[in-house]
């Protein structure tokens, strides 16, 4: 509940569009003004080396990307440390009722209260973690704008990296792919696109774009250092772009052209979160027998339970591609209990028939 509502305030205030951190962490996030500086720099000799200097000017985009900078380090301080501070009050936590157990040595499993709200503070932490991180992945989405002004930067440093011979064309085909996910997210995901008509439009320009840039990328494959004038040319004219706020205009493109195969880079957040379902699942429902089993409770009961943990999980948070509906919960922990009961009385009858066939 406190994750929450935590997360529920620091969406309405963005701390980060100020540099400013939550309130209860008073940290200010504090930029390198050299590595703004030399970015920029690098990002407009390289566009005025290949012939199509930028739209707009030095100084428009060396504050765009220092806001943009910020609203990244912002965001990664406000979530690596929220749960590094709720992990130390868990270890206060710990150490306090392990204190207060009177066993000095180590902890006592037969303490059946200090275990219990032992293991109900390890899962709320990890429920408060877990939380924070997809609470990340939302107020990415919610930045990509932003996100995709840092890309472009980076990408035409690589390319000017990769004349220099100190970087490789796969770097800069792996850093336009991450430029096309986060136009895409913004397209899918920003709030900004109110109106679902123009949310479309700007869509399907978008994946145009994005199969432009891939396409730009894939001759500089083919090509070699021949293909960057069209690469950078396109990058280039995107920076200005996006700074100019030209959602419906990012690129120059013929008309005419399919708009199939929209790049996100959702579809890789949602397996990713998936897989750390699974991985929690499991955690928690093997944490759940042990804990179960040293207590003297019987498989018989225990094992549902594990089952609650481990699918529970995956119902309530699980995309689709689990395959796990709520139909399918129950009938998994629905199974277990039907056995025992059909044991249990299957063992009732035994005796009651031997004694009915005796003399």
């Amino acid at each position: 509940m406190y994750a929450h509502l935590a997360i529920r305030v620091i969406t309405t205030s963005s701390p980060w569009e100020k540099g400013r951190i939550y309130p209860i962490l008073p940290l200010k996030v504090r930029v390198d003004e050299g590595f703004i500086r030399r970015r920029v720099r690098r990002a407009v000799a390289v566009s005025r080396a290949n012939g199509t200097p930028l739209t707009v000017s030095q100084q428009s985009i060396s504050h765009h990307f220092r806001r943009a900078r910020v609203t990244y380090d912002g965001i990664t301080s406000l979530t690596s440390s929220l749960p590094l501070l709720a992990q130390l009050l868990l270890v206060g936590f710990t150490g306090y009722h392990l204190y207060k157990s009177g066993d000095h040595k180590g902890f006592n499993p037969e303490n059946l209260y200090n275990l219990s709200l032992i293991f109900g503070a390890l899962l709320s932490w990890l429920a408060f973690s877990y939380r924070i991180l997809r609470a990340r992945e939302e107020w990415r989405r919610k930045t990509a704008d932003q996100e995709a002004l840092r890309s472009c930067i980076y990408v035409l440093h690589l390319c000017g990296e990769v004349v220099r011979g100190e970087a490789k064309i796969l770097e800069v085909e792996a850093a336009v792919m991450t430029l096309c996910g986060e136009l895409g997210d913004f397209s899918s995901n920003s709030p900004a696109l109110s109106d679902p008509r123009r949310k479309e439009n700007v869509a399907a320009h978008i994946s145009l774009v994005q199969q432009e840039l891939i396409e730009s990328s894939g001759v500089l494959l083919s090509e070699g250092f021949s293909g960057l004038a069209r690469l950078i040319e396109r990058v280039g004219t995107l920076l200005g772009r996006l700074i100019e706020q030209r959602w419906l205009g990012l690129l120059d493109l013929p008309a005419g052209v399919s708009t199939e195969g929209v790049t996100l880079s959702s579809e890789e957040q949602v397996d990713r979160r998936d897989a750390w379902i699974v991985i929690a699942g499991s955690m928690l429902a093997a944490i759940g027998l042990g804990a179960a089993v040293s207590m003297g409770v019987p498989l018989v009961a225990a094992v549902p339970a594990a089952l609650v943990f481990l699918l529970g999980p995956a119902t309530l948070w699980g995309s689709k591609r689990l395959g796990v509906s709520p139909r399918d919960f129950l009938a998994s922990v629905r199974m277990p209990i039907n056995e025992a009961n059909a044991g249990a009385s299957q063992q009732q009858a035994t005796p009651s028939s031997q004694s009915s066939t005796a003399p």
